[in-house]
């Protein structure tokens, strides 16, 4: 079953909307404090950057998406996972709020880009 061209900007839309919706309350908190960490900014959407563009198109996150499998247990086990290590992360370094919040605007960002540049290729 194809997607249409219909179905492929209605996709595309929604996904920049919940992008955007979601950068809502770390821009708002950013803002509030008064203060930005841009190298965690940048380092949020290099990263983030890097491993939904160029990243996932190549046979090593082809084998990881294999890994995970259909949507069942096994994904929701491999998502368990990767929040637990996120989580462990941030426990064991402790950042601020203003570095969580500034790397996570410029991750967000970041998915942004990538989702309208990969709308738009061919």
């Amino acid at each position: 079953m194809t997607e249409s061209d219909g179905e492929r900007r209605l996709r595309f839309r929604y996904n920049i909307l919940l992008t955007v919706l979601v950068l809502v309350a770390p821009v708002a908190m950013l803002l509030e404090a008064g203060t930005v960490d841009w190298f965690w900014v940048v380092a949020g959407a290099v990263l983030n950057g890097v491993v939904f563009g160029p990243f996932a198109q190549t046979a090593t996150a082809d084998r990881i998406d294999d890994l995970a499998g259909e949507p069942g247990l096994r994904k929701a086990l491999v998502i368990v996972v990767g929040a637990v290590c996120i989580w462990s992360a941030i426990a064991v370094v402790q950042p601020s709020g203003v570095t969580l919040g500034s790397f996570v605007v410029g991750g967000m960002a970041a998915l942004l880009v990538v989702s309208v540049v990969q709308q738009i290729s061919p």
